[in-house]
């Protein structure tokens, strides 16, 4: 039926015992359309919940067809289009329909999958995280390849800013808010999210990659992945940790898709809104971070040229990879603080031990009193905390894993204090949050930033 898709066929299965006159009819039909198939035998199948029995009493009159299945088992198993046309015509004959090959238009050809990944979400006037999140974390960003995300946000500001934004040669997106010469403070999230990286390619299809950031392999082997090349994004399958497969597919048509060394590759991406504040998805990781960012700049624009202080709202890039944006800035910005605005990883889960970075989700955002990358003044997390009493903004305070872009300031005399939400199984395709923890780092943020203007 087709070539190069392995040892695999469509195969007819039959138990030993059954007659074979209604075999013979299909294998003499099959032959007559050059459809290639394999005789097996199956002493059984699994019918019900119960046990394994024969779907029909009279075994002479079935017989099991099975097209071939590539990775079964697995969220990519993958089966080949003109097999499963071929076995629709062989049905179609034995009821005394003519022979020929379904249409396109009923079963999409496998050469035409369709480039659109998920509904666009419509950008919203509307600052408000809900409105936001979802329509950033779709968009693909990993580190180094932030291009996307970085031109998302500009839209997203309030006009009477675009003036006061720019962009740094490594790709940091900053916004200058105040009169000062130089800011008092910054407030900064990372828009890049974990992913993988093309490596190397074959003439044959098959591709290696190398990975970007953090990432536990075992949750993206035999997944789908995203390919995202300068022709737009192709779907794949991830087999062996970093490998690709982009299934039947011939050296020439493998050549149009596009892909270079070098492009970006991520899993699906898609918004998810659980049951209450709940919310999921693969880069809240920190596109969460990113919203609240930008609801806390469309709450303070007016500000911008009243004040004679300044502060500054920064959207780094490659921080998944070594804080590589934050670097960059640190090298010429001092500032007297700033504030990381990032994921908390919580073990406030089912499976976790409460024993550290017990933050519960929904309890309102963090402030990081210690994590691998530094110690958090004490003076300044008392400060923070009696801010957000007096404004009635729930806070927590935690011990976590991982580290954040402020660390990256650690050898000037800044301060560094981290500001984060709750969020669990961080870096999978699940990340899950609560948006009423980003609504509570919004009012934070804006409490803080005021301060900051008005020289306290």
């Amino acid at each position: 039926m087709r070539k190069n898709w392995g040892d695999d066929r469509s195969a007819i299965a039959v138990t030993p015992t059954e007659s074979y006159v209604f075999q013979n009819t299909i294998l003499k039909l099959a032959s007559r359309s050059e459809v290639s198939l394999e005789r097996k035998s199956f002493y059984s199948i699994s019918f019900g919940p119960f046990e394994d029995s024969s779907i029909w009493p009279e075994n002479q009159q079935s017989v099991i067809l099975l097209p071939a299945v590539r990775n079964p088992g697995t969220p990519v198993e993958a089966v080949n289009i003109s097999e499963l046309e071929a076995l629709s015509d062989l049905l179609g004959q034995l009821i005394g329909l003519p022979s020929g090959r379904i249409s396109d238009s009923t079963v999409e050809s496998a050469t035409s999958v369709s480039r659109k990944l998920s509904h666009p979400l419509p950008l919203h006037a509307n600052p408000a995280v809900e409105y936001n999140i979802g329509r950033l974390l779709e968009v693909a960003g990993v580190s180094g390849k932030e291009q996307d995300v970085r031109e998302l946000i500009k839209k997203l500001l309030p006009d009477r800013l675009k003036k006061r934004v720019y962009t740094t040669e490594n790709g940091n997106l900053i916004v200058r808010i105040g009169q000062g010469a130089e800011p008092s403070s910054i407030f900064i999230a990372h828009m890049d999210e974990i992913g993988y990286q093309v490596k190397t390619i074959n003439p044959n299809g098959w591709i290696s990659t190398v990975m970007r950031g953090g990432i536990i392999p075992n949750l993206f082997s035999w997944r789908p992945v995203v390919v995202h090349t300068a022709r737009g994004p192709v779907q794949a399958a991830m087999t062996r940790p970093g490998n690709l497969d982009f299934g039947d597919i011939t050296s020439n048509a493998f050549k149009k898709l596009g892909i270079k060394v070098g492009d970006s590759i991520t899993a699906p991406k898609r918004y998810y809104k659980l049951f209450g504040n709940r919310i999921s998805g693969r880069s809240l990781d920190n596109r969460l971070g990113c919203a609240v960012l930008l609801e806390a700049i469309h709450r303070i624009a007016p500000q911008a040229n009243r004040s004679t202080h300044s502060v500054e709202f920064v959207f780094s890039v490659e921080e998944e990879i070594g804080l590589l944006g934050a670097k960059k800035l640190a090298a010429i910005k001092a500032p007297k603080r700033v504030y990381a605005v990032d994921t908390f990883v919580t073990s406030d889960s089912p499976l976790d031990e409460p024993l550290i970075a017990h933050a519960q989700l929904g309890n309102g955002p963090v402030l990081r009193a210690l994590d691998e990358s530094g110690l958090t003044s004490r003076n300044e997390l008392i400060r923070v905390l009696e801010l957000a009493k007096r404004r009635k903004i729930p806070i927590q305070t935690g011990v976590t894993a991982g580290g954040n872009d402020g660390a990256a300031f650690g050898f000037t005399d800044t301060v560094n204090i981290p500001i984060g939400f709750p969020l669990r199984y961080p870096h999978s395709a699940v990340e899950t949050a609560d948006l009423a923890d980003a609504r509570a780092a919004v009012d934070l943020i804006e409490t803080l930033a005021q301060a900051e203007l008005s020289g306290r």
